[in-house]
C-alpha cells in the first residue's frame, strides 16, 4: 500500500515537526542526507575526498531525555536518578519543542530525536556511486556511545541540522522536503 506523500519548502518545516508533535513524542521516520568530511587518512582508504551518507531511522520526536533514561534506568532496576549535563543546544522561544539551536550560534537549526533503530545507511561518492559499506565502516569508526546514563541499553539520540532532513513519514504521510 503506498502511502500519500507531500512536498514542503525547507522553510516551512519547522512548522510541520511543531504541528506533528502538539500531541507530545511522536514516532517517525526520517530520512537524512549528510556529507562527512574526511580525514587524510580516509581520504587515501576510501579515495574519495568525502562521502555522502543517506540514513533512515525510526525515531520520537519531541521526546523529554532526562525522563527516558530515568524510564529505562526504572526498567532495568536501577534507581532513577540521572541527571543531563549542559546541551551544546537550545530551545529558542518561538521554536516548536523538537526544533533547537546551537547554544553558541543561533542561527543555526536542528532537530532533536531519540533512535529507536536505524532502518537503512547508504554511502555514496561525490560522483554517486554507491560505496561499500564493510569498506567504509573499516574506515570510519563507530560513533562512540553514552557514557553517563548508567544503563544497559543506552537512550540514543542525535541533533541533525534541519537542512539534512529529506524526508519525514508520520501518521502514514510522506512529506518530502525541497529546498
Amino acid at each position: 500500500m503506498e502511502i500519500p506523500v507531500k512536498v514542503i519548502k525547507r522553510k516551512n518545516l519547522p512548522a510541520l515537526v511543531g504541528e506533528l508533535c502538539k500531541k507530545g513524542a511522536r514516532p517517525m521516520t526520517v530520512t537524512l542526507r549528510t556529507i562527512k568530511d574526511l580525514t587524510k587518512k580516509q581520504r587515501i582508504e576510501l579515495n574519495a575526498a568525502e562521502l555522502i551518507k543517506i540514513a533512515t531511522h525510526q525515531v520520537f520526536l519531541n521526546f523529554d531525555y532526562k525522563a527516558a533514561v530515568n524510564r529505562q534506568l526504572e526498567r532495568e532496576g536501577k534507581e532513577a536518578n540521572f541527571k543531563t549535563k549542559k546541551s551544546h543546544y537550545t530551545h529558542a522561544e518561538g521554536d516548536p519543542r523538537p526544533i533547537v539551536r546551537h547554544r553558541d550560534d543561533a542561527s543555526k537549526v536542528y532537530l532533536q530525536l531519540k533512535v529507536e533503530s536505524k532502518l537503512r545507511e547508504l554511502y555514496l561518492s561525490p560522483d554517486g556511486h554507491v560505496m561499500d559499506n564493510a569498506i567504509i565502516h573499516g574506515a570510519i569508526p563507530a560513533t562512540a556511545k553514552p557514557k553517563n546514563q548508567g544503563v544497559d541499553k543506552s537512550i540514543i539520540t542525535m541533533t541533525p541540522s534541519l537542512d539534512s532532513v529529506v524526508s519525514i513519514i508520520c501518521d502514514k504521510v510522506e512529506y518530502q522536503v525541497v529546498e
